[in-house]
C-alpha cells in the first residue's frame, strides 16, 4: 500500500491511497484541476484511474473539488449522510449512483483495498475517519 499526501491544510486537504489493485481519495479539499495536478505530478496518475472518493467531513478544505471530479470522472463518493446533508449544496448535484453511504465502522472494498470508517469529534455533521487495509497492512 502507497500513502501520498497530496496537499494538507487549511488551503485544502487530500490524500492519495493505492494498492496493486485500488486508487482512492481521502478527501478532495481543492479544485479539481489542483488535484488533478498533484495526482500528475506526484503520483503520475490521472484522475480517470481514481476508483473512490472518501469524504472526512464537509467542511470546503476537504471537500471542494469532489464534486468536479465525480462528475468528469464519474467516481463515487463516499460520505455519511450528515456529510453528504452539509455537503451536497456546495459541491453540487453528483449522480445518484455515486451517492454512497458509510456510516460509523461500515467497511467498504475497492479491489484489495478494505475502507472502514470510524467516527470522530469534530465541528460537522457525523464526521469520520478512515483506516484503510490491503495484503495485512494499514
Amino acid at each position: 500500500m502507497k500513502i501520498s499526501t497530496l496537499m494538507s491544510g487549511s488551503s485544502g486537504n487530500a490524500i492519495y491511497i493505492s494498492t496493486e489493485e485500488s486508487n482512492i481519495l481521502i478527501d478532495a479539499g481543492q479544485t479539481g484541476k489542483a488535484i488533478t495536478q498533484c495526482l500528475a505530478a506526484g503520483c503520475a496518475l490521472l484522475p480517470s484511474e481514481i476508483d473512490a472518493i472518501f469524504i472526512t467531513h464537509a467542511h470546503r478544505d476537504h471537500i471542494q473539488g469532489a464534486g468536479v471530479l465525480s462528475r468528469k470522472y464519474d467516481l463515487p463518493i463516499y460520505a455519511t449522510e450528515g456529510t453528504w446533508t452539509e455537503m451536497e449544496p456546495i459541491i453540487g448535484p453528483i449522480k445518484q449512483h455515486n451517492k454512497c453511504y458509510v456510516t460509523d465502522n461500515d467497511k467498504v472494498e475497492i479491489g484489495d483495498l478494505v475502507i472502514e470508517a470510524f467516527p470522530l469529534s469534530h465541528d460537522a455533521l457525523e464526521p469520520v475517519g478512515y483506516r484503510c487495509e490491503a495484503a495485512g497492512k494499514s
